[in-house]
């Protein structure tokens, strides 16, 4: 998960862009890897270990498909915590975003120890879309993102083989694609008074002089969308060491460094150009399309479970998961644009705004009716990723506690339906002042990165899950 910085210089003129990719993981909430239904896991036997632990895929006895969905709807909200420029607060910001969850896969059999399986999987999405407009004003979210997209795609072909009773392996590819879409505003009022700023010989510049700040008349749509392919690898292991005891675990690569190939483009507003040709003559500003490469990772991940069977209907388990974020980054990264802007900035400026995803979980399942019926109870607990320095509509978590159940029936012996709910109870967070307040003249490539609206306020949110998920046994 990432968000990469673009830098374009338009003659004297440098903007500076922060474009959403994966950094925004519900917009505010992150949640880890969720593959599959609340039965689901690195000791579970169904389809799904294709990619929580293909070393599991021993389990299933007979050859098995899969198909789950599910939507996770996002609702977040952001309240400034000082005044604007008329004295009036500003707006609620508020946004709600629809998050996709799907797993399609299946396990086949050749003889008693090998088994193949296939896994398509969208583990990890990112998204934001907030709201344009508040009460008849424009959003104080705007320049940070409005609509960001980014998921990752997972094929996983995979083989498992069952050593003896007590050690089953099992190793496969992952082979990801990055898709990306972003929106937001630039404050084109704000990059003019640095302008006018660095041309000036004083010391002491105004940050709202000579144009205003966060004035709609000077802001410039910009949208970024691109796709890219990788691949990573995986493995994983299962021990029964006594009939009642799984232990089980897997760990994906990650694909590393992935370039999306993007197309940029940038409106620059109208009353902008007739400010700069009136009092800036010298300084031009042509249009400005782009074609970039986005840095971005595809970060490893480590998934465990310890399951124990008291009885022959009841299951207990613990969950561990982690997601190397920290070693993410915010890029400022080289940038070719059209023939007719033709440049090449090679300048490069990295951040470190993300500590690493934990999950830590319990859940349990009881089979009624034989296999005909089961329930499953799950919980777990998700800490904030995102250090307080770079939190912002755009770079924002918070602590998450997350509580899973499920049903599953099996009217035949043919087919399983699993209908799951998931509701994510997010304790609020506060973002206090001082951390990254505007500066009327960024001199660093870090100050001109980060010179947006103060982001400082309170965030919180509400999100649920809701999914449905039908196995085949053959």
């Amino acid at each position: 998960m990432l968000v990469v910085a673009i830098v374009m210089l338009v003659s004297r003129f440098r903007i500076a862009v922060l474009v959403s990719a994966a950094s925004v993981l519900f917009a505010a909430p992150a949640r880890g890897a969720m593959v599959g239904t609340p039965f689901s896991g690195p000791t579970h036997a169904d389809a799904s270990v294709v990619f929580w632990n293909p070393g599991a895929m021993s389990l299933l006895e007979r050859p098995q498909g899969m198909v789950h969905g599910a939507v996770i709807p996002i609702r977040v909200h952001y309240r400034r915590d000082y005044l604007g420029a008329g004295g009036e607060p500003y707006p609620q910001a508020n946004m709600l975003g629809l998050l996709p969850d799907l797993f399609v896969g299946g396990v086949s059999q050749i003889g008693d120890r090998l088994r193949l399986g296939l896994g398509v999987s969208v583990p990890l999405v990112d998204g934001a879309d907030w709201n344009t407009s508040e009460g008849g004003q424009p959003s104080p979210a705007r320049y940070y993102t409005l609509k960001t997209f980014l998921a990752w795609l997972f094929i996983s072909p995979a083989a498992s083989l069952r050593i003896n009773r007590y050690i089953s392996i099992g190793a496969g590819v992952d082979i990801t694609a990055a898709l990306l879409q972003s929106n937001m505003v630039i404050d084109f009022g704000a990059r003019v008074n640095q302008l006018v700023c660095q041309q000036s010989t004083g010391s002491d510049c105004a940050a709202d002089a000579p144009l205003p700040r966060e004035d709609p008349t000077y802001d410039a749509p910009m949208d970024v969308s691109g796709m890219a392919w990788d691949v990573g690898g995986f493995v994983g292991v299962l021990l029964t060491p006594t009939p009642w005891l799984r232990l089980g675990g897997v760990f994906h690569s990650g694909a590393g460094e992935v370039g999306i190939p993007v197309d940029l483009d940038v409106q620059i507003p109208a009353d902008v150009r007739q400010y700069m040709a009136q009092n800036l003559p010298t300084v031009t500003l042509p249009p400005i399309h782009a074609a970039a490469t986005l840095k971005t990772h595809s970060p490893m991940m480590v998934a465990a479970s310890a399951q124990i069977a008291p009885t022959a209907s009841l299951e207990l388990g613990l969950d561990f998961q982690w997601v190397d974020k920290s070693r993410m980054s915010i890029f400022q990264a080289a940038l070719h644009r059209t023939p007719e802007t033709s440049a090449l900035i090679t300048d490069q400026v990295v951040f470190n705004p993300f500590k690493d995803y934990l999950s830590f979980g319990l859940r349990g399942s009881y089979r009624l009716l034989g296999d005909r019926l089961a329930l499953a109870l799950g919980l777990a607990f998700e800490p904030n990723t995102r250090l307080d320095s770079f939190a912002s509509p755009m770079l924002m978590d918070m602590h998450k506690i997350v509580l899973r159940v499920g049903v599953s029936w099996r009217p035949t012996r043919w087919v399983t339906v699993v209908l799951d709910y998931g509701r994510f109870f997010v304790i609020p967070r506060t973002i206090e002042p001082n951390l990254l307040r505007p500066n009327a003249n960024p001199t660093t490539p870090e100050e001109e990165a980060l010179d947006r609206p103060s982001p400082t306020g309170r965030y919180w949110a509400e999100a649920d899950r809701v999914g449905i998920g039908i196995l085949l046994h053959f």
